[in-house]
């Protein structure tokens, strides 16, 4: 059992960053030591901590750009530590919510692709990758990109209410990561 955990995370409207958090706090509450630390903010050494999960949102079918300068710098001890990926996103969220089977389908693939996007930039493979569905924070988007989100919200049968955000993270699956984590680590899974 691990006893030292950095939690890595890049944010680009605070969500992810609320997932780390709530990672950290569900290890902290079974007895671990956890260190939780923006990528964006200054640079961490992984090399002290036993076990390593990164958090990173996908944008427009991309991880944050401060994550894949993360990785590619502790590439090889990432690999070392089996290091897991927490990939949160829209397409994740319209897998989980929508209504519509095909829609289901496009936001599996979705989230798929920009895993495998993020894996080719960086030239590392995650030992385990949780799919997570993130938020529509409309009320923290400038008008163009909550345009956009609308639109995309729309398309996969997601709330297009602007005037308020809307959450489709699903804690209590987080919660049984997190346990996983405890235990000897989650089992390789490229897709839940």
């Amino acid at each position: 059992m691990p006893h030292t955990v950095l939690i890595a995370y890049a944010t680009h409207e605070g969500h992810t960053r609320t997932i780390a958090t709530h990672i950290a706090d569900t290890l902290t509450g079974l007895g671990l030591e956890v260190k939780v630390h923006d990528v964006a903010v200054g640079p961490i050494d992984p090399a002290p901590f036993e076990r390593v999960v990164l958090a990173s949102p996908v944008h427009a079918g991309h991880h944050e750009s401060a994550m894949v300068k993360f990785v590619k710098a502790h590439r090889e001890l990432l690999d070392a530590k089996h290091a897991a990926l927490v990939s949160i996103g829209v397409g994740e969220a319209m897998h989980e919510h929508s209504p519509n089977a095909e829609q289901r389908k496009k936001g599996a693939e979705g989230a798929r692709a920009a895993v495998e996007a993020f894996f080719t930039a960086t030239g590392w493979r995650a030992g385990h990758v949780e799919y997570v569905a993130g938020a529509l924070a409309y009320r923290k988007y400038n008008w163009l990109i909550r345009f956009i989100m609308k639109r995309i919200a729309k398309s996969g049968e997601l709330s297009t209410d602007t005037t308020t955000d809307h959450d489709y993270t699903n804690w209590a699956a987080l919660d049984r990561f997190a346990a996983e984590l405890v235990t000897e680590g989650p089992t390789v899974s490229l897709r839940n």
